[in-house]
């Protein structure tokens, strides 16, 4: 039998959703479900609708799923998207007063 030692101060997010997910990532899944369900809710069957509106879920569950799990340079994808748009959109030019 194989010893792997751990760290002991190791930090991982609770897996609090079912046991499955984290909050976060139950946070970044709840739009697309939410999403996911107005659109696919209609009157009648239609199977061009239908067909129209299962592609739109996929492709929300996609997006949705790549905010879950995707990470660039160590932070959730959405972190790095706010950190871009706030050095996107800083002061680019600063002014310096002599003494």
């Amino acid at each position: 039998m194989r010893y792997v030692e751990t760290p002991f101060d190791q930090e991982t997010p609770d897996k609090i959703i079912g046991g499955k997910l984290t909050a976060r990532e139950g946070a970044c899944y709840s739009p697309t479900i939410f999403m996911t369900f107005i659109i696919t809710s209609s009157d009648g069957f239609v199977l061009s609708r239908f067909l129209i509106q299962l592609g739109i879920a996929v492709l929300l569950i996609i997006v949705g799923s790549v905010f879950a799990f995707k990470k660039v340079d160590k932070d959730h994808l959405e972190v790095y998207l706010v950190k871009l748009i706030k050095f996107k959109l800083r002061q680019k030019t600063f002014t310096y007063d002599k003494y």
